[in-house]
C-alpha cells in the first residue's frame, strides 16, 4: 500500500479504504483483533516472510480490524463501500500462527467470508473438543449497523440449556434464535434481519446461569 502511494504503481488504497502512513519494517510480532469487528477476541503471533510491514489506517467508512501489539500500529482494515466490500492487511495471511479458537486462520477466513456476505450453513461446530472455551461469552454482532444479515459469535464451555432471544427497544420479544440444549464450543449464528424494521434491538444469551446482552442496529 505504501510503495504505490509514494513511489509509483497502482494505488489500491482508495478502493480498500486504506491510508498508508509508513513503509514499516520487520517488527510485526502479535496482531490483535479489534473490539466491535469480526476479529474481536482474536490474537495471532506472526512468522511471515515480509520484512516491510506497512503501517495503514482506515479511511471512513472503513474500519480497523487488526493492530500490532508492540510497537503499536494498524495493520488490517475492513471496508464496506456499499456496492462492494474489501479486507486489506499489510501482513501475509499464511504467516499467522494458529492459537486457541477463535485465534485460528480457519475461523478468521470464515469470518472474512461472512463479512463478504458468503454464508454456509446455520451453525458452526466446535473446531475441536480439545479447544473448548473455559467461560461463557457473547460477542458484538457484525456488521453493526446491519441490513439483511448479521453474524453473532458466542461460546459455551459445556453442554447445556441455552436461551438466545432478540428484543426490540421497548422490550418486546422479536425473535427466538435458540431455546434448547447446545453442545460446547465456539459457535456462530447467522441471523436474517431482512424482516426486521429499522431500529435498535437487543439480543440476550442465557446459559450456565449467566446472562449476556448486546445491542445491534438494523438500518434499511
Amino acid at each position: 500500500y505504501y510503495d504505490p502511494l509514494y513511489q509509483g504503481g497502482y494505488d489500491f488504497g482508495p478502493l480498500f479504504g486504506i491510508n498508508a502512513t509508513d513503509d514499516g519494517s520487520g517488527d510485526l510480532a502479535t496482531v490483535n483483533g479489534q473490539s466491535g469487528s469480526f476479529t474481536e477476541g482474536m490474537s495471532f503471533s506472526y512468522t511471515g516472510e515480509n520484512s516491510f510491514i506497512d503501517h495503514i489506517s482506515p479511511i471512513s467508512p472503513a474500519s480497523l480490524i487488526f493492530r500490532n501489539s508492540s510497537p503499536v500500529y494498524d495493520c488490517g482494515v475492513a471496508n464496506d463501500a456499499g456496492s462492494y466490500r474489501t479486507v486489506g492487511t499489510s501482513f501475509e495471511f499464511g504467516g499467522l500462527s494458529d492459537g486457541s479458537p477463535p485465534s485460528t486462520k480457519e475461523i478468521l477466513a470464515d469470518s472474512i467470508m461472512h463479512f463478504f456476505g458468503i454464508y454456509v450453513g446455520i451453525e458452526e461446530e466446535p473446531v475441536s473438543v480439545l479447544n473448548l472455551p473455559k467461560v461463557y461469552g457473547l460477542s458484538n454482532s457484525y456488521p453493526n449497523p446491519c441490513g439483511k444479515r448479521v453474524v453473532i459469535n458466542y461460546q459455551i464451555p459445556r453442554k447445556g440449556k441455552v436461551s438466545f432471544k432478540v428484543y426490540d427497544v421497548s422490550g418486546r420479544l422479536t425473535d427466538v434464535l435458540i431455546d434448547g440444549v447446545v453442545e460446547p464450543g465456539y459457535h456462530s449464528l447467522r441471523l436474517d434481519t431482512e424482516g426486521y424494521a429499522s431500529g435498535v434491538y437487543f439480543y440476550r444469551l442465557i446459559a450456565g446461569g449467566e446472562t449476556f446482552t448486546r445491542k445491534m442496529i438494523v438500518v434499511k
